[in-house]
């Protein structure tokens, strides 16, 4: 024992002074620096340099250094925690426990509901609203992330005026001013919002020649056009999948990139169980250029060229026999050639089905496109009682495209009959084509700008005014089907912003209403009855009930077969490459660059996080002489940009694919590429590049070349090209993982068809007692019948259980930290178009857990209900057991990826889920907080827990409900009866490591010659 008093430290303890200095003469000799570029090949520069240096020692320094030191008693490796009081608590509210609201978010004009759950005053979580028409409680990828955008420090902050600060008083007196002297614009965002549109009549009548304009890059300008040739009047198609026999996409992905892709994959998912179970006939067939995900679900799938799709439309329309065609449609379907055997194949499936047929045009296809599928829907379905397709009346018919409104809107600056422009929402200067000139237009006039951002158009903006997010305002808007959706707050704003209906209340009332006040101004008179009532019943629902738009049953009209010959003429003189632009998977048009959760979420289809690329059939690639990570030269107009290349199997010839919304340089933290430890900015801004005139036809012609050098991509599954060979290999592995089946050989023989697929199984002997349960045995079921890949559920994980992006060096080195992925498999011979299959991929809480049997200090052992837990403080970050895992799920934290986390961003982590430190290993539980939530409320209750009651964050967002989770001990369980399907197969089976998550086979239907 040492003895120590006031005036001589201990003789046989390491000070801080010299451990420091031990540790500093360790950290510059040559053999510990060669061992950090060895271990952390991606950091040795930010270890070995500054304070970084002194941070990894803090936790490295004992194990490399200080091996023989004795008295080193103190743990270097968590962070000190505060806990902080819940002031003021409202009465009737537990701390702790979470509360959840209805709610909605609009996108591009159309609303969507949510459940939004808040833990003490900060929502954390959000989820689809379950009584909500479109969305039945589900909700998107990108949906799930919005919440991450609440909390964002790169917001907006404060009222800027000429780059300086200044206040809501002195930019209340401008705008008033400029609305006194007249000639004020508004250029906003789409919006459906009630109350918006109503200020927006008010601010026409009550200002001197003001004007109104609505731009978004995204638009579905080319439906409501297509639709107003065969109608007279533009109309909004209201799909339901679930009553379709036959569904023909056009270049479409409703599955996907549709305001109502939610509504569309449950109805897909209801119209393929019927198929299986009760014998329904059900055959999707998907014309398209680039792999999307509904075509990568579909029966049968067709590369086409994007320009070519009028010609292929027109033909299988030429093959319907349709009674009453005008002459001009006849001449526009023989002009465009005779139908191929594919295209007489689907046109008699559309004949057969009658009354059951449904043609999706895609967003970036022209209007003509869009005609020809709305003319086909009613052909095909008229004096239908079970129609799958409605159609109703869009609610602002005279409105003009957008790209002509910006074109409108710079002719008026330029001609001095616009003199200021209030800019609400959205992001126009840098997602509007660069020809129109709306940078330089801003700059002639008065520029106020309403923006969560400080972004690219509001550089070019005199004012710039903070915009409060969703999560902090009352506002309305309408769902795609009409439906009045409701969003309230759930926390004050952060930074003192305000929404567009307050910034034109600014301007039009002598004492501005708040938000809420004016929203409850909109619905007044609304109430039948009693107003408060009505009010509290809504905001509770989330949505007014009944506000559904009208169908209606519109005479189709003629007169457009002109213009679809001369669509179907230019098609088949094109002969150069085409750029199709398409809204990015996770970033959408650019809007979410800043939003970590989204960048670092793989793509559906090509697994590419952190960037965008040239996507590419591996003919043009070889054509082309280049692979994947190869740079190739783009131009268009003059204009050329080196972009990255990636091949893609079954993208169509002569189609070059390029999601949009990457290369923003006005964020330090995500996007800009210097937070998550990125050493490349996040993709290239592809918008120069895209035309007013590609905006109307939805593609441009381009020359494509080879450029020089490379590019790293960081992707979460193709780490290497995918080659003819590789795929074949992979296809022999792949078809025991996800196996796939034919639906005649599977009615035939339901057990055998499944069971063949699996290698033999020499024994199922264990050397280990099996577990004994006496209550509960969680267990999980995918159907891969169901699952379209969609992702939602990554990133429900994510936000539920606070898993933190690494940055995309990570993950390209393979250590992202998501507990869920996504495995895409091509099948077949055919690499210029195979067969995909998704599966979902978790910890499969083995009952003979190799990770259990390996692990020295027992950090992952096996609970009484038979979730493989894991146990924090015990890991040593051996990774024996990773390396065990035969389904490599499990993640080893590297680095402390949540280090030095602003106060904002500390308050969307969920308080039920443990804040990992660095070197501990993650994976899947389950949500086993939700289990324990869901017992001890069962126990107060006292009363057994429900089946389907604990539901993971993964099954729950499920937009088709793909995963099924509950109690294995109860053989009622939905996943008790799922499991003991026919479909149903543990993966690696003849592995015995008994998986508690199983797989129940997908079922392909294609058409064949007679049939």
């Amino acid at each position: 024992m040492s003895s120590i008093n006031n005036d001589q430290k201990p003789t046989n303890v390491v000070t801080g002074q010299d451990l420091w200095r031990s540790l500093d003469e360790v950290a510059d000799t040559e053999e510990f620096q060669k061992f950090v570029s060895k271990e952390f090949p991606n950091h040795a520069p930010e270890i070995l340099s500054g304070s970084s240096r002194r941070q990894f020692l803090k936790v490295m320094g004992a194990s490399l250094a200080l091996a023989g030191m004795g008295g080193l008693t103190g743990c270097l490796r968590y962070p000190q925690e505060k806990i902080l009081p819940f002031s003021n608590r409202p009465e009737g509210r537990l701390p702790g426990v979470p509360v959840h609201y209805a709610t909605g978010f609009e996108r591009d004009g159309v609303a969507h509901g949510l459940l939004a759950t808040s833990f003490d005053g900060r929502p954390i979580k959000l989820d689809g609203n379950p009584g909500h028409p479109t969305s039945n409680g589900t909700l998107d990828l990108i949906g799930q992330a919005l919440v991450l955008d609440l909390y964002d420090p790169a917001r907006a902050r404060e009222v800027v005026h000429h780059e300086k600060s200044s206040s809501w008083q002195a930019a209340r007196t401008a705008i008033r001013s400029a609305a006194a002297a007249g000639g004020v614009a508004v250029l906003s965002a789409p919006t459906g919002s009630p109350t918006i549109r109503r200020m927006r009549d008010r601010f026409l009548s009550e200002t001197i020649n003001s004007k109104w304009y609505e731009y978004c890059p995204m638009t579905r300008d080319a439906e409501r056009e297509g639709t107003a040739l065969v109608f007279g009047a533009p109309h909004r198609p209201q799909y339901d999948f679930s009553k379709a026999r036959v569904v023909v996409c056009l270049g479409a992905d409703p599955l996907m990139t549709h305001p109502a892709a939610l509504l569309h994959s449950r109805g897909f998912a209801q119209a393929r169980t019927a198929r299986r179970d009760e014998g329904v006939f059900h055959r999707m067939f998907s014309f398209e250029s680039q792999h999307s995900l509904t075509g990568s679900v579909a029966d049968e799938r067709f590369p086409v060229r994007h320009s070519e799709i009028p010609a292929v439309a027109a033909r299988i329309a030429g093959a319907v026999r349709a009674s009453g065609v005008p002459q001009e449609l006849a001449d526009a379907f023989s002009a465009a050639g005779s139908p191929t055997d594919i295209e007489l194949r689907v046109a008699a499936e559309l004949n057969a089905h009658r009354g059951h047929c449904l043609i999706v045009a895609g967003d970036q296809q022209p209007a003509e496109v869009h005609a020809l599928a709305a003319y086909l829907n009613v052909a095909l379905n008229v004096g239908g009682t079970d129609s799958p397709v409605d159609l109703v009346r869009e609610f602002d018919p005279e409105r003009s495209s957008h790209v002509e409104q910006i074109r409108e809107l710079c002719d008026d600056i330029a001609n001095q009959r616009v003199k200021s422009v209030l800019v609400l929402g959205g992001n126009p200067v840098f997602d509007s084509p660069p020809e129109l000139g709306l940078a330089e237009a801003l700059a002639q006039v008065e520029t106020f700008r309403l923006s969560g951002y400080q972004d690219e158009t509001s550089k070019v903006c005199k004012w710039q005014l903070p915009e409060t997010h969703f999560l902090e305002t009352w506002l309305d808007g309408r769902a795609w089907d009409g439906t009045i959706t409701l969003t309230q707050p759930l926390i004050e704003p952060l930074y003192g912003g305000r929404n567009a209906a307050e910034i034109l209340g600014l301007v039009l009332d002598e004492s501005p209403k708040s938000a809420y006040d004016l929203l409850r101004d909109t619905w007044r008179e609304s109430a039948s009855g009693d107003f408060e009532e009505f009010w509290r019943e809504s905001i509770h629902r989330g949505f007014l009930t009944d506000t559904q738009f009208r169908r209606e049953s519109p005479r189709a009209e003629g007169g457009w077969g002109a213009q679809l010959s001369a669509r179907v003429a230019a098609a088949a003189n094109r002969n150069s490459y085409e750029i199709v632009f398409i809204p990015d998977s996770t970033l959408y048009d650019g809007r979410y660059a800043n939003n970590g959760w989204l960048q670092e979420c793989p793509d559906p289809m090509t697994k590419i996080a952190w960037d965008n690329a040239a996507i590419m059939s591996p003919t043009d690639a070889a054509e082309l002489e280049v692979k994947n990570g190869d740079l190739v030269e783009v131009s268009v107009g003059g204009k050329t940009l080196e972009i990255v290349t990636y091949v893609m199997p079954g993208h169509a010839s002569g189609s070059v694919t390029i999601p949009v919304g990457f290369g923003r340089d006005v964020f330090d933290r995500v996007a800009g590429g210097v937070s998550y430890n990125l050493a490349h900015g996040t993709g290239k801004n592809v918008y120069p590049l895209r035309s007013a005139q590609s905006m109307v036809e939805g593609a441009v012609l381009a020359q494509v070349s080879k450029g020089t050098g490379r590019y790293k991509l960081a992707t979460t599954q193709d780490h290497f090209p995918v080659g003819t060979l590789q795929m074949k290999e992979t296809e022999l592995r792949a078809s025991e993982f996800a196996r796939v089946v034919d639906l005649e050989e599977f009615l035939a023989h339901p057990k055998e068809s499944v069971d063949h697929l699996a290698p033999h199984v020499p024994h199922d002997e264990s050397l280990w007692d099996a577990h004994v349960y006496t209550g509960h045995r969680w267990g999980m079921s995918i159907d891969l019948d169901l699952c379209t890949g969609c992702t939602a559920c990554v990133v429900a994980c994510q936000a539920e259980n606070n898993i933190a992006v690494t940055g995309k060096d990570e993950v390209a080195y393979g250590r992202e930290m998501q507990w869920m992925r996504i495995d895409r498999y091509f099948r077949g011979e055919n690499y210029e178009n195979p067969e995909v299959v998704h599966q979902p991929l978790t910890c499969h809480q083995c009952e003979n857990a190799p990770c259990e049997q390996v692990c020295p200090v027992a950090a992952t052992v096996h609970s009484a209900e038979g979730l493989n837990d894991m146990v924090y403080n015990r890991c040593i970050g051996t990774r024996y057991c990773s390396n065990n895992c035969p389904y490599k799920v499990r993640r080893f934290n590297y680095f402390n990826n949540t280090k030095h986390p602003t106060e904002q961003e500390e308050m969307v982590y969920n308080p039920e889920v443990t804040i990992r430190a660095r070197g501990v290993m993650e994976k899947c539980t389950y949500c086993v907080q939700r289990i324990n939530r869901s017992k001890i409320k069962a126990k107060n209750e006292n009363r057994p827990i429900l089946d389907g009651e604990v539901v993971p964050a993964c099954a729950q967002t499920c937009p088709t409900q793909a995963i099924t989770f509950g109690d294995l001990s109860d053989r009622s369980s939905e996943v008790s009866k799922k499991q003991r399907d026919d479909r149903s197969y543990a993966m690696l089976r003849q592995l015995n490591v008994k998986p508690r998550t199983q797989y129940l086979a997908r079922v392909v239907n294609p058409s064949r010659e007679g049939s």
